[in-house]
């Protein structure tokens, strides 16, 4: 809908505030302007041709902007050689078990922890006080040898 509710409300309010204020003959020219405009807006918002265009100009202008970029995550995350993503299963002798991302520095070693999957539930950018369960996926970015080095541990 071209007007939100703020929108809505904005007219209600103009227009019960000039009611109220008219007197005479001007009240009903007061009324048959507002019907008239009412009937105006309803013309306009039911026309199929004009939500087309709208809804496309708001694509053009909000949703295309250059504010926001999507593209395949290895051009976004500039994978050079030796870095990669990858989702690492916490297994029961695995020494992370129990402990928090900060305990293990996972930073200084330039390993960021994208996210987690606990059972069925997603915790994007965790926390750095968050702790490591048994069973966790970690979604982590970096250098691969430091990740094959910490998680072959497991």
């Amino acid at each position: 809908m071209i007007m939100g509710n703020a929108g809505i409300v904005t007219v209600i309010v103009t227009a019960t505030s000039s009611l109220v204020t008219s007197k005479g003959y001007q009240l009903s020219l007061d009324v048959l302007l507002l019907l008239g405009g009412l009937f105006l807006i309803y013309k306009i918002v039911t026309h199929k041709g004009f939500i087309r265009r709208w809804e496309s100009f708001i694509e053009d202008k909000f949703v295309k902007s250059r504010t926001f970029e999507e593209d395949v995550t290895e051009d976004l995350l500039h994978f050079i050689e030796g870095y990669g993503l990858v989702r690492v299963m916490v297994t029961e002798n695995s020494p992370l078990i129990e402990s928090s991302i900060a305990e293990h520095k996972l930073t200084e070693k330039e390993i960021l922890v994208l996210g987690i999957e606990r059972e069925k539930n997603w915790i994007p950018i965790p926390k750095p006080k968050e702790t490591i369960q048994k069973g966790d996926k970690l979604v982590v970015y970096g250098s691969l040898n430091v990740l094959k080095g910490l998680f072959s541990e497991q």
